[in-house]
């Protein structure tokens, strides 16, 4: 039986009738009904970034699911993909420091990561990162190189092992970055594509925000087994966890034994002596990380000191138990998803025979195509606004359905095995009777709109870093009238947070015939250029 030892350890402290002399202000009380269960950093409650108690304990058995040294956050994937760059580039800076004197350079993985020679940190990235990503690049001075844009949509980049060879090649960069699956649901194999970033030395990691559950599907495809480094994964996305709960997954190569390992299992043992009262009382194991001790750059020191660097200090104890009671969760998710994906795929080609037009290769995902035919003109594309993804999610919204993303082209819905089948029927249901009314144009191509459509960069032209645009005086001006600027911001909002442009790039006319598309009226360029 898996433990929960922060759940137990809060309803233990809560069942003893405490007097709460510490924060939160609610002191237990409130309005939602759930202020009893949160909590601060109180003796035994252990603490987020220093875990050696129940955190850490709960977080061994997260590890234990996964297959990998795993540690939580309450602030989502952004949180964790800000970490893990920082921990790549602590990797390559490490590396660049041992560089052997000529002529007695060493073989293997990290002496060749070492050699590149360049003085910033250079990560190879697709294109449809989230906006964090950039903030990250930005508050880092990372050196982004983008790989080539193959993808029809924005949202998307489709890299094969040759694409991938190739701007690996012309570009020399230490880490790779991808986003899988990205928004629409598509999923690439990503076995190949580490294959080729460890072939050049490079690290590999990935936004797995939307990815969660893929580690239990059979066989797994979920990034960390397939070769990644570094991988995020937003459990709240996808797993019955609290929005904010995410996972940090780092590759057991990657890390080394702990020099502080002694030294956290006497913290260990005193912060079981002072919550000892409310039920810390079992030796936390040290986890994957730990065991799994080897020749990596890394401690698990070095990785929650990453993680506070760019978290709170006031980490949410709601989402920690969460997390927490997630755990006995994903022992029988595998089972739950076996018997929930038949049903789920029966619905999706039942929506097809209909005349849906579903795209994305994603297990748990409902991406609908409502893009007009490849060889419709501009003015009937902006004359049918009923067709698009937004329209069909304000019909859905009627029916009481409400969907994850909508924008012109698609619509986004995210389904689980904690949907019930009669919530499965009321969708299958409101989208047949609707079905007349959106159903796929016969010769209708998977292509669906133009380059200048859906703000495909084809090499726009680099101005400045990331860096300096983003931290640099910006004024907002209408979209229609950017053309020739220079962006400053991302300026997308969540969902899906996908720029069109990068900061920093030319703002040509393809991207503003991209805003126009997309609904953006306003955006945020340098002041001065």
């Amino acid at each position: 039986m898996i433990h929960t030892p922060i759940f137990d350890f809060v309803k233990t402290y809560t069942a003893s009738d405490p007097v709460r002399l510490h924060m939160p202000g609610h002191k237990g009380r409130g309005p939602l009904g759930c202020e009893a269960l949160d909590l601060t950093e109180i003796p035994g409650a252990d603490s987020l970034y220093e875990a050696a108690g129940v955190i850490a304990e709960s977080e061994a058995n997260a590890s234990a699911r996964f297959g990998c040294p795993t540690f939580y956050s309450t602030e989502g994937s952004s949180h964790c993909i800000r970490a893990m760059l920082l921990l790549a580039e602590q990797v390559w800076s490490q590396e660049q420091s041992k560089l052997p004197a000529p002529g007695t350079e060493e073989n293997g993985f990290f002496a060749r990561l070492g050699r590149t020679g360049r003085k910033r940190f250079r990560v190879l990235a697709a294109r449809n990162a989230h906006k964090t990503f950039l903030s990250a690049a930005a508050l880092l001075d990372l050196d982004v190189c983008w790989l080539p844009a193959d993808a029809d949509s924005y949202l998307c980049a489709d890299p094969t092992p040759e694409s991938l060879d190739a701007a690996l090649k012309a570009s020399g960069a230490a880490a790779v970055y991808l986003t899988c699956p990205d928004y629409l649901g598509n999923l690439p194999d990503l076995r190949p594509l580490a294959a080729v970033c460890h072939a050049h030395s490079a690290l590999l990691l990935v936004d797995n925000a939307h990815g969660a559950y893929l580690r239990f599907l059979t066989p797994s495809r979920h990034p960390i087994t397939l070769g990644a480094d570094f991988c995020c994964d937003s459990a709240h996305k996808t797993l019955p966890v609290l929005t904010g709960g995410a996972y940090l997954h780092v590759a057991a190569g990657m890390l080394q034994a702990s020099a502080k390992k002694q030294d956290a299992g006497q913290e260990t043992r005193s912060l079981q002596e002072d919550g000892s009262r409310f039920g810390a009382q079992t030796p936390a194991p040290q986890g994957c990380a730990e065991q799994e001790a080897g020749h990596g750059l890394l401690c698990t020191e070095s990785v929650r000191e990453a993680l506070a660097l760019f978290g709170s200090t006031s980490p949410s104890y709601l989402i920690l138990q969460s997390l927490d009671l997630a755990n006995p969760n994903l022992e029988t998710l595998p089972a739950r998803l076996a018997a929930f994906l038949p049903k789920l795929t029966a619905l999706k080609a039942r929506l097809c025979a209909a005349g849906w037009r579903l795209i994305g290769d994603e297990p748990l995902k409902l991406t609908f195509d409502l893009r007009l035919p490849a060889e419709a003109d501009d003015a009937a594309a902006f004359s049918a606004p009923h067709r698009s993804g937004t329209a069909l999610a304000a019909a859905l919204e009627q029916a009481g359905i409400y969907c994850e993303f909508a924008d012109r082209d698609f619509l986004v819905l995210m389904v689980s095995p904690e949907h019930t089948e009669a919530e499965l029927m009321r969708l299958e249901t409101a989208l047949m009777a609707l079905a007349a009314k959106y159903r796929t144009a016969e010769g209708r191509t998977s292509s669906a709109c133009s380059d200048k459509d859906t703000g495909k960069a084809v090499a726009p032209e680099t101005v400045c870093t990331i860096r300096e645009a983003m931290l640099a005086p910006a004024v907002s001006v209408p979209a229609a009238e950017s053309l020739g600027r220079v962006l400053a911001r991302p300026g997308v909002s969540c969902p899906p947070a996908v720029p069109i442009r990068m900061p920093g790039e030319r703002i040509d006319e393809a991207a503003v015939a991209a805003f126009r598309r997309y609904g953006i009226e306003t955006v945020s360029v340098l002041q001065n250029l």
